[in-house]
């Protein structure tokens, strides 16, 4: 962003431009839309658009650290640091994933742009980026909580763990019919491997 806004005004203006953006770029793609378009369906001037964001990248950019704040607040408000490292594999895993569940039901829309397999080159740049981030968190989380594991493990943990999530949580959007029972074997997959991390965790 060229300049963060000093009112509630100006904060109102960025929300609407990135909502028009997370419309757009759903609907018609990346590629097709243009900066003009995103002021149009904002509501807003091209100058006054231009007046936060440079170009389409910058709102690109501007999504994707939204999208990653949002995923910190939901595991924030999900476990406090305490529970984190004393809560049963089953119940934090609980925790957890109803929490992103009901991010991502909230957020359909900006979820869908960096999860889109045909997307652009920019889009799968940045859906690289924000996958790459959100590994490298959870294995911050698995670090608090498995102090005696090596961090290479915790890495491809980690890795695993969100692969899977983001697995089943693209087959509940392609078979919503079947979405809690694959809510239900995605939350006993996961809490056996926390499980398993755990015993290997334990002193000898």
């Amino acid at each position: 962003m060229r300049r963060q806004p000093r009112q509630a005004r100006g904060q109102e203006r960025i929300d609407a431009i990135l909502e028009a953006a997370v419309s757009l770029f759903t609907e018609i793609g990346y590629d097709a839309t243009t900066t003009n378009a995103i002021a149009q369906r904002a509501g807003a001037r091209i100058g006054s658009l231009y007046h936060y964001f440079p170009n389409k990248e910058a709102i690109l950019e501007a999504l994707k650290g939204r999208m990653l704040e949002a995923m910190r607040q939901a595991y924030a408000q999900a476990l406090t640091p305490e529970e984190l490292t004393s809560l049963p594999a089953p119940l934090l895993i609980d925790r957890v994933i109803n929490s992103m569940i009901a991010l991502d039901q909230s957020n359909a829309g900006f979820m869908q742009i960096f999860h889109e397999s045909s997307a652009s080159t920019p889009l799968q740049l940045s859906s690289a980026d924000v996958h790459r981030q959100i590994v490298d968190y959870l294995q911050s989380l698995l670090e608090q909580r498995l102090t005696r594991s090596q961090s290479e493990l915790l890495s491809v943990a980690a890795s695993m763990m969100v692969n899977t999530t983001k697995a089943a949580m693209a087959q509940m959007r392609v078979e919503p019919a079947r979405r809690q029972q694959i809510l239900i074997e995605l939350k006993k997959m996961l809490s056996l491997y926390l499980q398993w991390l755990d015993d290997q965790d334990k002193p000898a």
